[in-house]
């Protein structure tokens, strides 16, 4: 089974240095999630299968990763 990976695009770059900045902790929670979510990804093999609180439907078949869940120290 093929691994999924990132593929990171200016939009990616742009987003992740504002967030950076201006909201550090969120970043750091979507980015806690995103691992979460290639975990699950690597270990089901299936998109479909993966079903966790911070994931939720957009139209046109996207999955958006919010920064909700998982142990915070810091309520967002």
């Amino acid at each position: 089974m093929k691994e999924w990976s990132i593929e990171s695009t200016a939009q990616y770059e742009r987003d992740y240095k504002h967030f950076k900045k201006k909201r550090p902790n969120e970043l750091s929670a979507m980015l806690n999630n995103l691992d979460t979510y290639f975990e699950y990804l690597n270990k089901y093999g299936n998109s479909l299968q993966v079903y966790v609180g911070f994931i939720y439907p957009e139209p046109d078949g996207i999955k958006a990763i919010d920064q909700k869940g998982g142990a915070q120290k810091v309520k967002l």
